[in-house]
């Protein structure tokens, strides 16, 4: 089966809220507002393909920030097959640790976020 090529995220607006009449309301709404615009549009994200094994796997990001989160795309299935990430990292601006139990994921998609 033909699959598509895996595109980047797009940020996009998705907050909405509603005018009030009290003063001090809007404005906290306002500070909310741009706040979270703020958030959504400094969301990089760093595609990695990384031969992933079983143990603590080191991924280095471009991102300049300690990462937010991962996902990863897994190369093929196996039911005993898990991931979770390493809190023990002395350098999480730079790489985030993968720890893999299961099995192998050789030529994984990790997206670093």
């Amino acid at each position: 089966m033909a699959g598509r090529r895996p595109q980047r995220h797009r940020t996009v607006s998705s907050l909405s809220i509603a005018q009030v009449d009290d003063e001090a309301t809007q404005r906290a709404l306002d500070q909310v507002t741009a706040a979270l615009q703020k958030l959504q549009a400094s969301r990089d994200r760093d595609v990695k393909t990384v031969d992933l094994i079983v143990g603590q796997n080191r991924v280095r990001h471009g991102l300049g920030r300690t990462a937010m989160g991962y996902t990863i795309t897994p190369t093929f299935l196996t039911i005993a097959w898990a991931h979770a990430i390493d809190v023990e990292n002395p350098h999480p601006e730079l790489e985030v640790w993968i720890d893999v139990v299961g099995s192998d994921q050789p030529g994984a998609r990790v997206e670093i976020w």
